[in-house]
């Protein structure tokens, strides 16, 4: 697997075809490190308003990427009104503005009634702190 971000850059990650059982060797392009950012459970993310990037949804849970499988994704603002839903069939991304500071909600509702909820910090704009 090839990971690439326009502002971190590029990490390949593969599993060597030995583990498979016949005998291969994982081949990469010189040596590679790469950090993953496992301090946290969940999908939860931070972005910048310049860095907005569509929601990812799957209807079946990216398991088959079923192209029949429904979905509801609902996206919370940080004030908690004017939640904004799509219902959506099959595996894609659904574009979005984040248009407001704060944390906002996602929540991917799936055919079989199971949900996974991410929290979205999205940062930007001008703030400031009087004490």
């Amino acid at each position: 697997w090839r990971l690439v971000n326009s502002a971190l850059g590029t990490a390949i990650i593969g599993v060597p075809w030995s583990v498979f059982g016949d005998g291969g060797a994982l081949v990469t392009s010189g040596a590679q490190t790469a950090l993953l950012d496992t301090a946290k459970d969940g999908p939860d993310r931070r972005i910048n308003y310049k860095q907005q990037m569509p929601i990812a949804y799957s209807g079946d849970d990216w398991i088959a990427r079923d192209s029949s499988a429904t979905s509801t994704l609902t996206v919370t603002p940080p004030n908690g009104v004017a939640a904004t839903a799509y219902s959506l069939t099959g595996t894609g991304v659904q574009p979005f503005a984040f248009n407001d500071s704060g944390k906002w909600t996602v929540v991917l509702a799936r055919e079989d009634g199971s949900t996974r909820t991410a929290v979205i910090s999205v940062s930007g704009g001008l703030a400031v702190i009087l004490k």
